[in-house]
């Protein structure tokens, strides 16, 4: 069943809702990249966000979790390698995992991008400044905390996901507001490409990590936030 067209549901959970069980609701193929990563973290940041993200589509689905087929064709080469879709199913989804915190956002009808990261207070922002934010967001920056770098990143990476280009894209490419204002896509200078009609919603799960979701669409959107760790405990 498809909520209505105009909601997007932002689900949380945390590295340590991370259990064996979860395992039964990968696929295969999951499960070996799984096994692939050699910190814990990571296995659990992975094994929680994609597990999240099964159970999810299969309750909306109604079909098995480790059944859901996703098609991950690259819209600029073709590979097997873009943004995971369910083609013909009405939904769109997005994950993304940063620290101890694990987001999955699902849309009905609208492509949809997330992101969470925490914030890295030891990281070298000057040296990453000129590759992420437009001449415009650089004098913003300076003006304000350097924390504003991770506010700037997240609404960038969270609509290069919802538009499927990912990093293909530079993030200088675009301008969003500042990160004391609402979010919002104020320039996008790609060549070839005209602008997307995105709505964007801050997210902050807590003082120490800052989140977007971008949904693909020129109506208003209302984002629900809701408990993820609770649905993988009856797992």
């Amino acid at each position: 069943m498809l909520p209505g067209s105009d909601t997007c549901q932002v689900w949380w959970a945390r590295t340590a809702d991370a259990r064996d069980e979860l395992l039964a609701v990968l696929p295969a193929a999951e499960r070996d990249r799984h096994r692939a990563y050699v910190r814990a973290n990571d296995r659990a940041l992975y094994l929680v966000a994609h597990a999240l993200t099964r159970l999810l589509l299969a309750e909306r689905l109604e079909q098995p979790p480790a059944d859901i087929v996703f098609s991950r064709v690259c819209v600029h080469c073709g590979a097997d390698h873009g943004k995971p879709l369910l083609p013909g199913s009405g939904w769109e989804t997005s994950l993304s995992h940063s620290g101890g915190w694990v987001a999955v956002a699902l849309a009905a009808g609208h492509p949809v991008g997330v992101d969470v990261e925490w914030i890295d207070r030891a990281l070298d922002v000057e040296s990453l400044r000129d590759t992420v934010l437009a001449q415009a967001e650089q004098r913003v920056l300076a003006a304000g905390p350097p924390e504003g770098f991770f506010t700037y990143w997240c609404r960038k990476e969270a609509l290069l996901k919802a538009t499927g280009d990912g990093l293909a894209i530079s993030p200088a490419r675009l301008r969003v507001s500042g990160p004391a204002e609402p979010a919002r896509l104020l320039d996008w200078t790609v060549p070839g490409r005209p602008a997307p009609l995105v709505r964007l919603t801050d997210l902050r799960p807590d003082p120490d990590h800052v989140g977007c979701v971008a949904i693909l669409t020129d109506r208003d959107v209302t984002v629900t936030e809701h408990d993820g760790s609770a649905l993988l405990a009856k797992t």
